[in-house]
């Protein structure tokens, strides 16, 4: 499982790099959202449909705990 920051490139383009990488599961923490209804993933280049590692978004919050724990 792989954290990464949201920002900076797709959130596409980071998974694919976590992907290459060997990671198995993507989690994007993102910076500027409180709520999750807030924030989504999108597809901008339109590559996401040959992606095979599961990602998921987080809120604000949830990064920063997980960083904490970390």
């Amino acid at each position: 499982m792989v954290l990464v920051d949201a920002g900076g490139c797709p959130i596409t383009q980071k998974v694919r790099n976590i992907e290459k990488a060997g990671g198995q599961v993507a989690v994007i923490g993102d910076a500027w959202f409180d709520s999750l209804d807030d924030i989504f993933m999108e597809d901008v280049d339109g590559s996401g449909f040959s992606l095979t590692t599961p990602a998921l978004l987080i809120d604000r919050n949830a990064n920063e705990m997980l960083k904490t724990a970390l």
